[in-house]
C-alpha cells in the first residue's frame, strides 16, 4: 500500500523493471524533492507548534486544523524514513506498519471531525466534543508515531525522524478529566446537540 500510494515509489520501480533510465531519473529527482520538502516543512512547523500553518478558521477550531497537518507531515517525513529504513522488509514488519496506518485512520478521522463540525456551522455548543475527539486523536497519533520510531531498527533513521517530526518531545495529552466530564455531561442531556 505504501508503494501503491507513493507519489514517486512505484515510478521508480517501474522504471527500473523496464530500464528506463530517463523516467527512473525523473521520478528519482521528484522524490528526493518531495522528501527534502516534506523534511524541512516538517521540522519548521514542528519548531513553530504549526502556528503558521494554514486552516479554514481561527481560535481553536484552527488550531486543531493545523494540529492535523503537522501531524500529516509527521506521517509523510515517518514514513519515509521507515521505507528508507526497512525497503521490502516493512511488509514483514507487520506492527510497525500497522501503526503507520493506524495514524492514517486516525488523520481521516480527525479530518471528519473537523468537516462534520464546520458543516454544522461550527456550533459553539459542540467545541468541547470537538476538543475531545482532537485531543484524544492527536494524543493516538503521536503516540503511534513515537512507537515507530521506537522500534525502528536504523537507530540513526529514528533519530532523524524524531528531530524533524518531535523536536521538543511530546507536544500532546490526553483530553484532561474536566473537559471529559464536560463532554459527559453534554452527552447525559437530551437535546438537539445530543441528537446531532
Amino acid at each position: 500500500g505504501a508503494i501503491r500510494c507513493h507519489p514517486f515509489l512505484f515510478r521508480e520501480m517501474e522504471a527500473v523493471a523496464s530500464g528506463d533510465v530517463p523516467a527512473f531519473d525523473a521520478a528519482l529527482l521528484g522524490h528526493g524533492s518531495q522528501v527534502m520538502s516534506n523534511m524541512a516543512r516538517s521540522l519548521f512547523h514542528s519548531v513553530t507548534g504549526g502556528r503558521l500553518l494554514d486552516a479554514p478558521q481561527h481560535g481553536v477550531r484552527g488550531h486543531y486544523y493545523r494540529q492535523f497537518a503537522r501531524m500529516s507531515l509527521a506521517l509523510a517525513v515517518t514514513t519515509e524514513m521507515t521505507l528508507m529504513s526497512l525497503g521490502g522488509g516493512l511488509k514483514r514488519k507487520e506492527s510497525i506498519s500497522g501503526r503507520l496506518g493506524d495514524v492514517l485512520s486516525h488523520l481521516y478521522m480527525g479530518s471528519a471531525v473537523l468537516k462534520h463540525h464546520y458543516d454544522n456551522g461550527s456550533p459553539d455548543d459542540e467545541l468541547p466534543l470537538l476538543e475531545w475527539a482532537c485531543q484524544d486523536l492527536l494524543y493516538n497519533m503521536q503516540t503511534r508515531l513515537q512507537e515507530v520510531l521506537n522500534n525502528l531498527p536504523n537507530r540513526f533513521m529514528a533519530t532523524v525522524a524524531r528531530a524533524l517530526t518531535f523536536p521538543f518531545g511530546k507536544p500532546y495529552r490526553r483530553p484532561d478529566d474536566a473537559l471529559g466530564q464536560n463532554v459527559a455531561d453534554i452527552l447525559m442531556q437530551p437535546g438537539a446537540l445530543r441528537d446531532r
